[in-house]
């Protein structure tokens, strides 16, 4: 049975005229792993036409622990307007006919929260690889993670904006340990043993020096399903083709993101090894120490890692890794109706299993020579 709102497109179109007074006139639901969203096109009607941003837009909704609790969305919506303001494409809020940013309501004495982003348009990168160089987009997402990572840290210094630390979560890289929990779900008995493994040298390669690790806010979700990109015969043309303040901004312009529900606080190199996860499970033209190398390959031009960084790296890549495996396989048990909660499980424990087969001496010098006569950068 599925954790997720039961929530029907009748509903969708009726909420979308009741609270924002915008009439639907096509609708598709998008997958995802615990809210409903779905991308709607509306009729243009007066207040759209005065304040119209765009006639397509998303609508979320989510079931909520807390009634009427805004303030992660809150944090996520100054969020999403600072990285627009910084050139960023990104959805951004839009308001109900009350002029609130979110609208609540109760279905069988479950507060549910509803809310409307702007649509980013074009289409997600999974749908692309085989159109695409593997080897430039790798280096083209590591730039724009570190972009992105640069205008967080400015974020987080101004102490303009604060976000919640969920100490639970196990999704998120600082909590891995949790999944110790899970592990009696699982029933292969070899997937069991090599997360154990790494449990130990998570937690005693990684924590014991987690302080040197430089943190701030972070997306927390930044894989091919949430990247937007405009391709056109096998080249990344501009989101905005009109936009005339990404002239300057390359990669900004070519990559929009979505998806920011899992912004949180958290170290810069445990979204690194998240992305390079992603990348490893999404990419079959090459192997995962060699793709790693890449999106490093982009990441260092703008922003750099410090020997610790680097020195937890590989141990990170496979912590995330074994998120995509037993959590998968554990939300797949609560959802099984569910199909997005398990994708990227099976290509997650083939490329965790070739890791495994590497030492860290041999992954990292095989990082440093790629970095060096390809980048020429040293690490």
């Amino acid at each position: 049975m599925s954790v997720r709102p039961d929530v029907t497109p009748t509903d969708v179109v009726r909420l979308v005229y009741e609270v924002y007074g915008l009439t639907v006139n096509d609708l598709k639901e998008f997958p995802a792993f615990e809210d409903r969203n779905f991308f709607v096109r509306c009729e243009l009607s007066e207040r759209d036409s005065r304040h119209k941003t765009s006639e397509c837009y998303v609508v979320k909704i989510s079931k909520s622990r807390e009634k009427q609790d805004d303030s992660k969305l809150e944090h996520q919506r100054h969020i999403m307007n600072f990285l627009s303001s910084e050139y960023f494409v990104c959805p951004t809020f839009v308001k109900t006919k009350s002029g609130s940013w979110f609208y609540w309501y109760d279905q069988c004495n479950d507060p549910m929260c509803m809310w409307m982003l702007t649509y980013v348009p074009g289409d997600p990168l999974m749908n692309h690889w085989d159109r695409l160089s593997a080897r430039d987009i790798l280096v083209s997402l590591g730039e724009f993670v570190a972009q992105l990572h640069l205008t967080f840290q400015r974020l987080t210094q101004s102490n303009n904006v604060r976000v919640d630390v969920d100490s639970l979560d196990p999704w998120r890289i600082d909590n891995f340990l949790r999944v110790k929990d899970l592990l009696h779900e699982i029933q292969d008995v070899k997937k069991i043993g090599v997360t154990s493994a790494i449990l130990r040298r998570f937690e005693e390669e990684v924590l014991c020096v987690v302080d040197n690790l430089s943190s701030g806010i972070i997306h927390g979700d930044i894989h091919d399903m949430n990247i937007i990109i405009n391709e056109d015969e096998g080249k990344l043309r501009p989101i905005y083709q009109s936009n005339q303040e990404l002239t300057s901004y390359s990669v900004k312009s070519k990559f929009g993101v979505i998806d920011f529900g899992d912004v949180s606080f958290s170290r810069y190199v445990f979204e690194v090894s998240m992305v390079i996860r992603d990348a490893i499970t999404d990419v079959k033209s090459m192997g995962p120490v060699e793709i790693a190398g890449h999106v490093l390959g982009g990441y260092l031009k703008h922003r750099s890692l410090n020997r610790t960084e680097f020195d937890v790296l590989y141990v990170c890549i496979q912590v995330a890794l074994c998120q995509y495996i037993i959590l998968g396989e554990y939300e797949f048990k609560l959802q099984p109706d569910n199909e997005y909660t398990k994708l990227g499980s099976e290509d997650a424990w083939k490329q965790l299993q070739a890791l495994q087969e590497m030492d860290k001496s041999q992954v990292l010098q095989t990082w440093s020579v790629l970095l060096s006569s390809t980048y020429n950068l040293t690490i």
